[in-house]
Parts: structure tokens; C-alpha cells; sequence
């Protein structure tokens, strides 16, 4: 869950930039990319613990109860 909803709030910080959210380094609104950087690296947080598909299969046949998935 905090992956994902770090994910979104990054990607809104970069829209609030507007056209200068795509700029990089020295040229980004900041003076470094920091926003860019970190928005970039939160894809990898997805797949760090396992991909947000298999946590939520997880939760779904362990905690919820529900059937185990027909695709597997």
C-alpha cells in the first residue's frame, strides 16, 4: 500500500510542476531533481517486496478468505 500511494503522490508532485517537471538537475524547478529522482525510483518500490499483484492475491486468499486465484 505505501508503495503504490508513494507512487501517486510523486507523480503529483512532478504534474504540479507542470512542463518543467520533466527538466532534470541543475534545470529542474528546484535545482536538482530530487522530485524526478525519487518519482522514478518509486517503480522500483513496487517490485521490492514482491509485485503489488501477489501482496494483493495474498491478502485476498489469506486475510479475505477468498478463492485462490484460477489464473495460477
Amino acid at each position: 500500500m505505501v508503495s503504490e500511494l508513494t507512487k501517486e503522490l510523486l507523480s503529483q508532485s512532478i504534474s504540479i510542476q507542470g512542463h518543467q517537471g520533466i527538466l532534470w538537475k541543475e534545470d529542474a524547478v528546484t535545482g536538482n531533481s530530487y522530485w524526478q529522482d525519487n518519482y522514478l525510483y518509486s517503480f522500483g518500490q513496487t517490485i521490492g517486496g514482491g509485485t503489488s499483484e501477489i501482496q494483493k492475491n495474498t491478502i485476498a486468499e489469506r486475510i479475505l478468505g477468498l478463492p485462490k486465484d484460477m489464473g495460477r
